[in-house]
């Protein structure tokens, strides 16, 4: 059966949508119950990468600029009753996740991508990825204040805090420089 994969985009009034639908479920080899060898599973993840981006490319779609924070919606449709477990198959799209980075936006961490995973059982298999947009009012990593950078003197690390006082990108940080500060006040 040949893997064919569509993508189009759909001017809303407000937001634009990005649908990718992929006619078939994600290799199952590639969830975290799987037991590869670390460099099989490695060639593994790069091709299904690479195989979105080449659909995304083919396509003619690149965002420009990036989003900087997105709604993820993921539909798995199968065609049996199996009883499938909904995180295993998210794991199994993470080659696929990594690939809209660079592509539609600008990370896939946790503050800029919101996740939402449906499952249901149809005619054919498919896997669909509904891309949106966040308004910048909606979402809190948007509204967060500026990179800070770290007091200890030999680290230059930039990090971002909700805390106002918070001085150090880690709590090492904060104890070598308290040591160094006690050492200074002891001589």
């Amino acid at each position: 059966m040949e893997k064919k994969t569509t993508i189009y985009r759909m001017d809303g009034s407000e937001k634009d949508v990005i649908v990718i639908t992929v006619p078939h479920l994600p290799d199952s080899s590639l969830g975290p119950n799987a037991r590869l060898h670390y460099a099989t599973r490695y060639v593994k993840l790069r091709d299904s990468r690479d195989e979105m981006i080449a659909i995304i490319r083919e396509k003619g779609f690149r965002q420009e600029p990036l989003w900087e924070a997105a709604r993820l919606s993921i539909l798995f449709c199968a065609t049996d009753r199996r009883i499938r477990d909904l995180d295993n198959l998210i794991g199994c799209c993470k080659g696929w996740i990594d690939a809209l980075v660079g592509e539609i936006i600008v990370d896939d961490n946790a503050r800029r991508l919101e996740l939402k995973v449906s499952y249901k059982i149809g005619d054919r298999e498919k896997t669909s990825f509904a891309i949106r947009p966040v308004p910048y009012d909606e979402h809190e990593f948007l509204r967060t204040p500026p990179v800070l950078q770290c007091q200890r003197l030999e680290c230059s690390r930039k990090f971002m805090s909700d805390i106002k006082t918070k001085r150090y990108c880690s709590e090492r940080c904060r104890r070598s420089e308290e040591k160094a500060r006690n050492r200074m006040k002891s001589v």
